[in-house]
């Protein structure tokens, strides 16, 4: 499988999403050492949070702290800025 990465634009705030397989052994290499310090959101719903937890713990061995997970509903209701205005 090969892994790509999609930049997300948003001047000042923009970040890139790395999709594809064997990300989890790659987080290391993702957390930038300007990070540390930082509040990181790892955002999951309920089905997907074993790998939320895999994901903040390899974050986590970086030296990040400050690690989050935020727990959404499932479907495509929670993913509005309503329903984070709401939160």
């Amino acid at each position: 499988t090969t892994n790509s990465s999609v930049a997300v634009e948003l001047g000042a705030r923009s970040y890139p999403v790395h999709i594809g397989a064997g990300l989890l052994a790659e987080i290391p290499d993702c957390v930038s050492a300007g990070m540390k310090g930082q509040r990181l959101f790892i955002l999951t719903d309920p089905n997907a949070r074993p790998y939320a937890e895999m994901v903040r713990a390899a974050v986590e061995k970086t030296g990040a702290e400050n690690v989050f997970i935020l727990v959404v509903p499932p479907g495509e209701g929670s993913k509005s800025l309503r329903w984070y205005e709401a939160f």
